[in-house]
């Protein structure tokens, strides 16, 4: 799957990243990455929305759309949106 990162800078020098995808968010993305080790919240995925988690990122978006919100949960973690991009770039 082709990955275009965008960068988004916010409030106090911290940034988040967009994933434009060349294909929609599906539940097998989500059951990819959560075999990957993020976990899933459940009530987010009843409304269409996937949101999921692990100790440095957390990833959400809309089923359906093509961009996925990427946000830090700790101050350096470009080497995990990196892994995180190598691995969406592993779906087809």
């Amino acid at each position: 799957m082709k990955v275009e990162r965008h960068t988004i800078k916010s409030c106090c020098g911290n940034f988040s990243v967009l994933f434009k995808l060349d294909k929609p968010l599906s539940k097998d993305i989500l059951a990819h990455l959560v075999n990957y080790g993020f976990k899933e919240n459940s009530n987010f995925t009843k409304k269409g929305v996937l949101f999921l988690e692990n100790e440095y990122l957390i990833l959400n978006g809309v089923f359906g759309s093509n961009k996925l919100n990427i946000k830090c949960r700790q101050e350096n973690c470009a080497d995990s949106i990196n892994k995180i991009e190598e691995e969406i770039k592993k779906l087809e």
